[in-house]
């Protein structure tokens, strides 16, 4: 509802002008582009012509979006004010959807081990505890690795399913002797080339973390090993 003080002798002339009469109840007329404006509650004697009123109207419909000026039965500033009310605040909700997501961590890397670049989110890798990573260490400091390593191991262990019993550890890296432009044929005429690549693999509890399985490993394809055959250094099973 708005409130309007109607001097009295505009609306005596709007109502002696029109031909209205006396109406004490219902006066319906329109200004040039504006829209129809009911009201019927005046209080007051407006018979009487009382010096000021205070009349109820009742807004109904919407805006047409025109640009009107002040006017006894319109409120200076009505279509800016409802669109101010109706337009989103698409800053504020974009600020509180940025809160809602939770940042994504990368997994920290190790003294002899680094992470592949798609797995770039912590809970997408199992968490390497110091016991974990003592096997790491023990193996890769005695290893002389390639170049290009950097003197680390990629860990490419992966959280299979959410609820796995069991997490898979695995991290590999090239060694030394490794050259892919070193190329011969193996025992098949098909044309290989030289590898030499480490393995430390482990089996974890997925809930406790607990190491129950670990070994090292090296597979070597070389010319006097042309099809290639994988060794074991170490092997220890836990219960």
């Amino acid at each position: 509802m708005l409130k309007l003080q109607l001097n009295a002798a505009v609306l005596g002339a709007a109502v002696v002008g029109r031909g209205l009469g006396p109406v004490n109840g219902v006066v319906a007329e329109t200004l040039p582009g504006h829209h129809v404006v009911q009201y019927r509650d005046v209080r007051g004697d407006i018979q009487g012509l009382v010096a000021e009123q205070t009349v109820q109207l009742p807004l109904e419909g919407s805006d047409d979006g025109a640009h009107h000026a002040p006017d006894p039965l319109h409120g200076a500033g009505d279509a800016k004010d409802k669109k101010k009310v109706d337009k989103p605040d698409t800053k504020t909700e974009q600020k509180v959807d940025k809160k809602a997501q939770a940042p994504v961590v990368k997994p920290p890397e190790g003294k002899y081990y680094r992470y592949p670049s798609y797995l770039d989110d912590v809970t997408k890798t199992p968490e390497m505890t110091p016991e974990m990573i003592k096997y790491v260490d023990d193996f890769a400091s005695t290893v002389k690795l390639a170049p290009s390593e950097k003197g680390k191991f990629l860990n490419d262990s992966r959280i299979n399913r959410p609820n796995e019993e069991y997490h898979r550890i695995w991290l590999h890296a090239n060694g030394s002797n490794h050259n892919r432009n070193n190329k011969f044929k193996n025992s098949k005429g098909k044309e290989v080339y030289q590898q030499e690549v480490y393995h430390i693999r482990m089996s974890v509890k997925a809930d406790t973390n607990k190491v129950m399985y670990v070994e090292y490993s090296v597979y070597e394809q070389n010319e006097a090993i042309p099809d290639g055959k994988s060794r074991t250094i170490m092997k220890k099973v836990f219960k």
